[in-house]
């Protein structure tokens, strides 16, 4: 190899064999691993705004999960599970019980289309269900 102390170009020497291919190997490894870090770093910063944006939302919904909304269509679907269970102890999932039970204490048209089918069952079932329906709306229910 030529050597670095000999500043001029008029005398260098042809390379040994192998010599710029294991230069060649050495900066692949060294940009290699350069290009590693810098998707780490970058990942770390992408996880930390997700984070962050994870415990605002979170802190901004009161800290609670709350059950997620029903529409009317999904909650008239369930009518008949539901009142099976009330009346009947029929099994139906926590989490859809506190879905229904919050979206006929909250929506006027279904609750009324349900207390026509099924006179005098709601509100037996939603007094006795307040407690289900303010930890499910807190905690979310049969997730887990």
């Amino acid at each position: 190899m030529n050597s670095p102390s000999n500043p001029t170009h008029d005398e260098w020497s042809p390379c040994q064999s192998g010599e710029l291919e294991g230069l060649r190997g050495s900066l692949v490894r060294a940009n290699r691993s350069r290009k590693t870090a810098r998707a780490l770093v970058t990942g770390g910063y992408a996880t930390a705004a997700c984070l962050a944006l994870f415990a605002v939302g979170f802190l901004l919904n009161g800290g609670s999960a709350a059950v997620p909304a029903m529409s009317c269509q999904a909650c008239y679907a369930r009518f008949d599970a539901y009142h099976g269970h009330v009346t009947d102890d029929t099994p139906m999932r926590a989490e859809l019980v506190a879905q229904v039970e919050q979206h006929l204490d909250e929506c006027e048209m279904c609750r009324g289309k349900f207390e026509k089918r099924y006179p005098d069952v709601l509100a037996v079932s939603l007094a006795a269900a307040a407690p289900l329906v303010f930890f499910a709306t807190r905690w979310r229910v049969g997730s887990r």
